[in-house]
């Protein structure tokens, strides 16, 4: 499976891939030459550049990471997820700044687009993934774990079963650790968050959760498409939209008029104050 690359010109480029959009979820990065990537993996290489370089350096991390947040959390929040839903305290980790394996998406293409370009100094992206393609290959996987999703079952079944088949790879990862066991076969997982928060809700967030640490968020997603069945190709699963920085202005104009800027994805005053350079752009 390849990622298909799409370079648009103007907003009526974009716009004309709408009837692709259905069932589609989007990561706006402000570099295209970035690579899709958890905060885990780029805190990681961080150290790397400081001289501690191993192939396990992020299991440990996230391990240790967890084990410590979960003794402390609860200095800090008054709700706090089940001691075995590692999937949920990755969520909470992940939205109060922890590094963590996640990787935020979202259902609307046009918020993707804000975080492409707000920051853009270069070609910025925005990654656009089938989400049927990968709810197809999550209860693929989830099967293949013994958790069994019937092909006619509603979709909130689907999307818990593909979460029971996370955490049993976060459960079955913390064990290895201990065992030394070999890395879990690569998968990316579509992972509704349980613990809602209004800024994810504003941004209309989704997590998408690699399976083995041992390899690339990218490689874990190519390798997903050997588990697709036939009926989920309708379109290519994995597309990259490229967008040119001499655009960030105009898009930016059409955003506010959608009502999309700082100030309505981030609550409270932080989001108003971050809205102020947003005018200024579009000038």
């Amino acid at each position: 499976m390849r990622v298909r690359n799409v370079r648009i010109k103007s907003w009526a480029d974009l716009l004309a891939l709408e009837p692709q959009w259905s069932s589609d979820i989007f990561r706006g990065q402000s570099d295209a030459s970035w690579p899709l990537e958890s905060s885990l993996a780029r805190a990681v290489r961080k150290g790397w550049s400081m001289g501690r370089q191993d192939e396990k350096d992020e299991v440990y991390a996230e391990y240790w990471s967890v084990s410590k947040f979960q003794r402390r959390a609860h200095y800090y929040l008054q709700h706090l997820p089940p001691v075995a839903d590692y999937v949920a305290w990755l969520s909470v980790m992940q939205h109060h700044g922890a590094p963590t394996r996640l990787v935020d998406f979202t259902r609307s293409l046009y918020v993707a687009l804000y975080f492409a370009i707000i920051d853009a100094e270069a070609e910025a992206a925005v990654w656009m993934l089938d989400e049927a393609w990968l709810m197809d290959c999550g209860c693929e996987f989830a099967r293949k774990r013994g958790i069994e999703t019937p092909d006619e079952c509603l979709r909130d079944t689907r999307l818990e079963n593909i979460y029971k088949a996370a955490n049993s790879v976060l459960t079955d990862e913390r064990a290895g650790i201990m065992r030394h066991d070999q890395a879990i076969e690569s998968c990316v997982l579509l992972c509704d968050p349980v613990f809602e928060i209004p800024r994810l809700s504003l941004q209309q967030g989704r997590f998408l959760m690699q399976t083995s640490l041992y390899e690339s968020f990218l490689e874990n997603l190519l390798a997903t498409g050997a588990l697709a069945r036939e009926k989920t190709w309708r379109k290519p699963p994995v597309t990259r939209i490229l967008i040119p920085r001499s655009l960030r202005s105009e898009f930016l104009r059409h955003l506010e008029v959608m009502n999309i800027s700082a100030e309505t994805l981030f609550p409270g005053i932080d989001g108003f104050a971050r809205s102020l350079i947003q005018k200024e752009m579009m000038n």
